[in-house]
């Protein structure tokens, strides 16, 4: 759950934000405070907040707001981390793809490139 100064902090950075990044970054931010991964500011020159989870201390979203906003613009930074076991489903897509292609495609499964 997120706590009075974390909501703040959140408001007041999409707030900053050019009008056209506010709704993606918001959801995106939404969606990561579902999963539990809650927003801190970052000490440093820019406007900047993680996203980060105290049990198993990993940061998984970092949102830039720099201080020269028309040269830079915002910046989003996802991290991903790998798990030592797949599920089910995944593994039934992934040898699904593997056969179709006869383990030599390498590129987009979805859009085909």
């Amino acid at each position: 759950m997120v706590n009075e100064k974390s909501n703040q902090l959140l408001s007041s950075f999409i707030s900053d934000l050019p009008e056209n990044f506010r709704d993606i970054f918001k959801e995106i931010a939404e969606y990561s405070i579902s999963l539990g991964y809650l927003p801190k500011r970052t000490k440093s020159k820019d406007f900047a907040i993680e996203f980060s989870k105290s049990k198993v201390k990993r940061t998984i979203l970092k949102m830039v707001l720099h201080n020269d906003i028309m040269k830079h613009g915002p910046e989003l930074r996802l991290k991903f981390y790998a798990n030592k076991d797949y599920s089910d489903i995944f593994k039934q897509g992934i040898q699904t793809v593997i056969e179709e292609f006869g383990g030599k495609y390498t590129g987009c499964y979805g859009c085909g490139r």
